[in-house]
């Protein structure tokens, strides 16, 4: 009996088996020995409580099934407010394995809380003294709004990821060359036009504190 085409087949099987788990463990982020995570990760939460204008209001720990999701060696999550003109601003940034952080985007959460998106998502600038920075920005409106208020966003949210250096409205941050990656995300109510954007307000106060926190080794 000839065994050729078996032991053939059983090699190519196994070949194939051992390449789908090493894909697997690389977009997942399962080598992350690069960088000390847990100096990088205690960085957050020290982050000052006051950022020009804005003045933290909340600090709150993620729900567990998210962190457990995420798998995040650290976070930070909070809400800031601004005396003078009133606005208020959710913020978080993650810190864990490439997989799960690059995989969960806002249009997924908030899409599924009710709201929906006035629009597809577009790139935004935002220029600060510690360099240049490129995030998605995305506004939703309520599922129930009524027809003359349905153009009207009711929420405005900025996202992007970084490995470290400038944050980047990245396409496929699961692919970066990288095992560990930082996520920022925003949520703040915009003006009835849509003019007022206190989420950019706040990123030019806050991203040149951030930038140190984050800074690769």
């Amino acid at each position: 009996m000839n065994k050729w085409p078996f032991l053939v087949a059983l090699a190519v099987m196994t070949s194939l088996t051992v390449a789908s788990r090493t894909l697997h463990a690389y977009l997942n982020g399962s080598w992350s020995e690069s960088v000390d995570v847990q100096a990088a990760a205690l960085r957050l939460p020290d982050l000052p409580e006051e950022c020009g204008p804005w003045v933290q209001v909340k600090d709150e720990a993620l729900p567990q099934a998210a962190a457990e999701t995420l798998r995040c060696y650290g976070y930070l999550n909070r809400e800031y407010w601004n005396p003078a003109t009133g606005d208020r601003v959710s913020v978080a940034v993650l810190f864990g394995p490439r997989g799960p952080i690059a995989v969960h985007t806002p249009e997924i959460c908030y899409s599924s809380a009710g709201t929906v998106p006035l629009a597809e998502r577009a790139v935004a600038t935002v220029e600060t003294e510690a360099g240049r920075d490129q995030f998605w920005h995305i506004q939703f409106a309520r599922a129930d709004a009524s027809p003359s208020s349905e153009s009207r966003p009711d929420l405005d949210v900025w996202y992007a990821w970084s490995d470290g250096g400038p944050w980047q409205a990245s396409e496929h941050p699961r692919f970066w060359m990288t095992d560990s990656l930082y996520k920022i995300q925003l949520a703040g109510q915009p003006s009835a036009d849509g003019t007022t954007l206190p989420c950019r307000d706040f990123l030019v106060s806050f991203l040149p504190v951030l930038r140190d926190a984050i800074r690769a080794p």
